[in-house]
């Protein structure tokens, strides 16, 4: 829908007409997107995750980027600031903290593996412990997914 001149001035542009629902005008979506390398990418969506509260790292996250940026005259602009700063700081946590969890889950169930085989009943405590990890594993990505599950 843009012309030959928009699109010059705008190569990483996206311009899309949505439904006209109480006008004879049609609306137009525009979205401009910015990439070191002149392409265009796609904006991702940032999403609070429910399973991200079974972690207490997650608070602290929350809470260091809460409160570093202090309350400034504009209330608005301030609270702005500061729920972009808890945006990228759960992002940044989420990232180190899946990679983190993927391994750490491998090992759980692969040190369960062991100690099931080994079967000398000198284990338990540890194999208990072992078990809560996995469990709570597995529930944090249950909530994940069906929390996704009901935005689709």
């Amino acid at each position: 829908m843009a012309n030959k001149e928009w699109l010059e001035l705008f190569p990483s542009a996206l311009c899309n007409v949505l439904a006209a629902v109480k006008s004879d005008h049609s609306p137009l979506n525009i979205s401009i997107f910015h990439n070191s390398e002149g392409g265009i990418r796609k904006q991702k969506i940032f999403r609070y995750e429910a399973a991200w509260d079974l972690r207490e790292d997650s608070a602290l996250v929350l809470e260091q980027a809460w409160k570093r940026n202090g309350m400034g005259g504009d209330l608005a602009e301030s609270l702005r600031v500061k729920l972009e700063s808890c945006q990228k700081g759960l992002t940044r946590w989420v990232k180190n903290h899946n990679q983190d969890e993927k391994k750490k889950t491998t090992r759980t169930w692969a040190k369960i593996s062991r100690l099931q085989d080994r079967g000398d009943g000198e284990h338990i405590t540890l194999m208990k412990q072992l078990q809560k990890d996995a469990e709570l594993s597995l529930a944090e990505n249950d909530m994940k997914w069906r929390q996704r599950a009901k935005q689709h």
